[in-house]
């Protein structure tokens, strides 16, 4: 799990579909909503002909800006991979 800087989401990764789950934070009570758009599939590595999986980090940066996830298989075979995802406040969602 990873929540963003300004404390506006909480991301859960979903090993098992190779999603990621995105949860806006009540800054007043700490209850989380599923965003209406989530869970998220796994983004595209530099080879585009494979898609990265078994999602295994999270991580996010100071300015609540970006998402960055890790996976076990990702680029080619038997490499790893990290993928950044822009997170859009507005329209609650990954990019």
């Amino acid at each position: 799990m990873a929540v963003d800087a300004l404390g506006r989401f909480l991301f859960v990764l979903n090993p098992t579909t190779d999603g990621i789950s995105m949860f806006q934070i009540n800054s007043s009570t700490g209850a989380l909503t599923e965003v209406p758009t989530s869970p998220f599939s796994s983004g595209r590595t530099v080879n585009l002909s494979q898609a990265p999986s078994q999602l295994v980090s999270l991580a996010t940066e100071k300015s609540g800006k970006y998402l960055y996830v890790g996976y076990t298989s990702g680029n080619f075979s038997n490499s790893s991979a990290i993928t950044p995802f822009a997170i859009d406040a507005a329209n609650l969602q990954l990019r």
